[in-house]
């Protein structure tokens, strides 16, 4: 076993586990998936282990081993969490990884492509319905409360480089995982405030103004929906979704107003 590990999820169905084209072998390779659900111990490259964490949410079930990698993987002192809709595709990113602990960087993330400030993320989620107007608010809120700046950064959360047995890597994993839990399901709204509350320096794994979507790194695979025939009831549905659309856009505006004198 190495002191080093990739490590992704694949839960519900969402991704499908595809293998890395440049492989190292200085480097494991893991894939956690629901328990009960696992049919192999291997699937090419990949390791196939079950969590021991169980939740009726697969976005919460798929969130765990990607905050909390000091409690699935102990045995570890290095980790690189890749989303399962990302691919490995150049020796780039072994080669930074390499220098990220030859210096000892206990944390390194991609920059978000669109978006430097958790508020306008949070504007962004609203207008596309990622998750609940309240839940969204409240970490907003709390945000605020606590005078989380504008335009501190954001980052991806789709790539992250962790030596995450470090004790203030323990501690902001903690945190990430309380205020996810606590708030909105979605992870890029309450992260940045987590490293910065725990004096962790911002880094990253790629030059400036790249991210996992433009960099020769990795091959970044779209969600696509399944073409479906659509029913009446499938059409119905689809017109709600759009008056709601137009409503969320309303939510949005009400979040800009109360974050107008921020």
């Amino acid at each position: 076993m190495n002191n080093r590990v990739i490590y992704t999820c694949i839960t519900g169905g969402y991704d499908k586990l595809t293998q890395p084209n440049v492989i190292n072998d200085r480097f494991d390779y893991i894939c956690f998936v629901k328990k009960g659900t696992k049919t192999a111990d291997n699937i090419g490259i990949w390791q196939i282990k079950e969590l021991d964490f169980d939740h009726e949410n697969n976005i919460v079930l798929s969130r765990y081993p990607k905050l909390m990698p000091h409690i699935v993987l102990k045995n570890y002192d290095y980790s690189l969490w890749i989303d399962g809709n990302i691919t490995i595709n150049d020796n780039f990113i072994y080669d930074v990884l390499e220098q990220k602990i030859k210096d000892n960087i206990t944390f390194s993330g991609v920059k978000h492509g669109a978006r430097d400030c958790i508020y306008d993320e949070a504007i962004a989620c609203i207008d596309a319905n990622k998750d609940k107007f309240k839940n969204i608010f409240a970490i907003v809120k709390h945000l605020k409360h606590n005078n989380f700046p504008r335009h501190f950064g954001l980052n991806e959360n789709n790539v992250i480089f962790r030596q995450h047995n470090d004790s203030k890597i323990i501690a902001f994993s903690e945190m990430w995982w309380s205020l996810f839990m606590t708030y909105s399901k979605r992870d890029q709204l309450s992260g940045m405030f987590c490293l910065k509350t725990h004096n962790i320096p911002l880094d990253y794994l790629l030059p400036n103004g790249a991210n996992t979507r433009n960099h020769f790194a990795f091959c970044y695979i779209k969600h696509s929906p399944k073409e479906v025939k659509l029913s009446l009831l499938d059409k119905g549905l689809i017109f709600i979704k759009r008056i709601f659309k137009h409503i969320n856009k309303i939510k949005g505006l009400s979040l800009k107003i109360y974050l107008r004198s921020y």
